[in-house]
């Protein structure tokens, strides 16, 4: 694991000396956090989603690119189910 400072990166313990371990991570510009019930299994789990997101299998829907739907096709079906549609 890389550490910065002395301490494991993406490991948090909340509250401090509760034994309560987090894995922090950021990835495709959003930022999850998973529960571990000890800092060895946090370890584990940072460095398997670290690989999984090195591989592009963490979020596979979130990197393919969909375009199913235009705006104009997006504001008809919109207004279809409303019934306020003055201007």
């Amino acid at each position: 694991m890389a550490r910065k400072g002395g301490k494991d990166r993406g490991l948090v313990e909340k509250p401090k000396g509760s034994g309560h371990w987090y894995v922090r991570l950021c990835a495709a510009g959003r930022e999850k956090m998973y529960r571990c019930d000890s800092k060895s299994q946090a370890k584990a789990l940072y460095g398997r989603l670290k690989a999984d997101i090195r591989e592009e299998t963490y979020f596979p829907e979130k990197f393919a690119v969909k375009h199913d739907i235009t705006l104009a096709a997006w504001i008809r079906r919109c207004l279809e189910g409303s019934t306020n549609r003055g201007p």
